[in-house]
């Protein structure tokens, strides 16, 4: 059986309401799409353009008709994308309005799908604001963005605004188990480093490298507890050689020392989140005070709005290593 919107992940609400508004015909002639990068804006926006134009009387996008299966082939030529790599400018936007005035031919309704809408110049906004203002008939707009106070108000304000929210770790869990054919112990993991973002969990995936990347940190913090001084600053040749996953790194840092209070305090292995390193964090959250692994968390936190800050990246990752050596005496 066709389920309309069945690649729109963790959005149960979202999708309740817009197949109710389709079915009822209830449906505007904008809507802006919100959310971080990641959670799905575009594909909810596919959906929602497929379900526009179907010409099924029930489900919708029913998957069937021949305006469904144009759009599943990227034939359907009455959904149109504009998306642009840096800056939407003014031209974009009459191209489209120039667009508008020739009617389809068979009276079907035509949607344009502005992606990454926040990137519109203030001219390009404005623009777009005369045709929201007149929307003329047989014709939806769907823009996305990732934050709509970026946009004119008066913009926001003529559209139906659909905000999506982070996936909850246990649907993003059965999703990658499911779908993706992830183990359980995996998708835990996974899950919790992608903060709730499908598409930052499906990038891991990808990553053939994440795997071995997670393990030579894990073995750094292993490895480190009996290294001298000289060799604790020669494992910060490893930050700097993956300086472009750096933000990552520090997730899983943040993650391992996370699992190690959770254990110390609850004794508890349902909430540990690295559940294939069970024995070691079960050891090493013995061996040191709450306090102190509460304070390198805040350490390896600092060291992030350090980076962040352009502050010396290879001094910041030298510092951390050799103040988690000294709080937790493990180096």
């Amino acid at each position: 059986m066709f389920m309309p919107f069945r690649n729109v992940v963790g959005q149960g609400r979202v999708v309740s309401y817009l197949e109710k508004t389709l079915i009822q015909s209830k449906t505007t002639h904008a809507y802006m799409i919100e959310g971080v990068k990641g959670l799905g804006k575009k594909n909810l926006a596919y959906q929602l353009a497929k379900g526009l134009c179907c010409e099924s009387k029930e489900d919708k996008p029913c998957g069937e008709c021949k305006s469904c299966v144009k759009a599943e082939r990227g034939t359907n030529t009455n959904i149109i994308y504009l998306q642009e790599e840096k800056v939407i400018k003014i031209e974009s936007i009459r191209n489209i309005q120039e667009e508008i005035k020739i009617k389809t031919f068979d009276g079907s309704i035509r949607v344009y799908i502005i992606c990454d809408s926040d990137k519109m110049t203030v001219q390009a906004q404005n623009a777009l604001l005369k045709t929201l203002e007149e929307p003329p008939a047989k014709v939806v707009i769907i823009l996305t963005s990732i934050n709509a106070n970026r946009l004119l108000p008066t913009i926001v304000s003529r559209c139906q605004l659909i905000k999506l929210k982070p996936i909850k770790e246990e649907e993003m869990r059965k999703y990658l188990n499911e779908k993706k054919n992830v183990s359980w112990n995996q998708s835990k993991i996974v899950a919790s480093l992608s903060d709730g973002v499908i598409g930052k969990a499906l990038k891991t995936l990808e990553d053939e490298t994440y795997v071995k990347r997670r393990g030579l940190v894990l073995d750094i913090i292993d490895r480190i507890s009996t290294a001298s001084v000289f060799d604790v600053l020669k494992s910060a040749e490893f930050f700097n050689e993956e300086k472009e996953n750096i933000s990552e790194i520090l997730d899983i840092l943040v993650t391992w020392y996370r699992d190690l209070i959770i254990y110390k305090e609850t004794e508890q292995l349902d909430y540990v989140i690295n559940c294939d390193k069970i024995e070691e964090i079960i050891l090493q959250s013995k061996k040191n005070e709450f306090s102190k692994i509460r304070d390198v968390i805040l350490m390896i936190e600092e060291t992030r709005a350090n980076i962040n800050s352009n502050a010396n990246y290879q001094l910041s990752l030298e510092v951390m290593l050799l103040n988690i050596q000294e709080d937790l005496k493990l180096w």
